[in-house]
């Protein structure tokens, strides 16, 4: 009887053990796959991307981005040409983008594009521009507006076929870049104006 007792019990914090370590283990696994979450995000909200090249003044970019498109694995990547106009707003971050390429390539957080549609609409004309929400708040814009970019040499005009990004709050925070343009509006910006290009993977 003394045995069977000393068994039971045994048996019983046995029992016990190996929940305290499975539940323990499933905490464990469940924060790190919550943490390499968070960090993976984390890194494509900072990033724009998977990965980002940075291209310094007088590299060619299209022959860069050929190169990295034959990297092995490598599925898509997208130029990005960074300026900062003076608009309505004062003077903002853009980026010029190839819509369909970017849309493939970059990262966007959920509800990121008020429009799925407003990729074919910016690809479908010359100078079609995605603008922050809160920014098209500020200035009362909708889409088919226009909005004015200038440069020191030129003013330009951009048509808003969409909007990005969280609606403004008392805590808006403007984001960067605050307006995605054409490419193709790009070419008629000259090289001085541009800050710098990168390729987003």
């Amino acid at each position: 009887a003394l045995s069977s007792r000393r068994n039971l019990k045994r048996t019983a914090a046995s029992t016990f053990m190996v929940a305290l370590i499975v539940g323990y283990s499933v905490t464990v696994i469940g924060n790190v796959a919550t943490s390499e979450d968070f960090l993976v995000s984390a890194v494509n909200t900072a990033v724009g991307a998977d990965a980002a090249i940075w291209l310094f003044e007088g590299q060619e970019s299209e022959q860069v981005l050929e190169k990295v498109l034959e990297v092995d694995g490598v599925q898509s990547a997208s130029i990005e040409v960074l300026f900062t106009p003076d608009t309505s707003l004062s003077v903002i971050p853009v980026r010029g983008i190839d819509p369909l390429v970017w849309e493939e390539t970059a990262y966007m957080p959920l509800n990121f594009a008020h429009d799925p549609d407003m990729f074919d609409a910016m690809a479908a004309i010359e100078n079609g521009a995605f603008l922050e929400y809160g920014a098209a708040q500020a200035l009362g814009l909708s889409v088919g507006n226009t909005m004015l970019v200038q440069t020191a040499g030129r003013t330009y005009q951009v048509r808003i076929v969409g909007f990005y990004g969280k609606f403004a709050e008392d805590n808006y925070v403007p984001s960067n870049p605050m307006m995605y343009v054409s490419h193709t509006f790009m070419e008629q910006i000259k090289e001085r104006y541009i800050d710098q290009r990168r390729i987003v993977v």
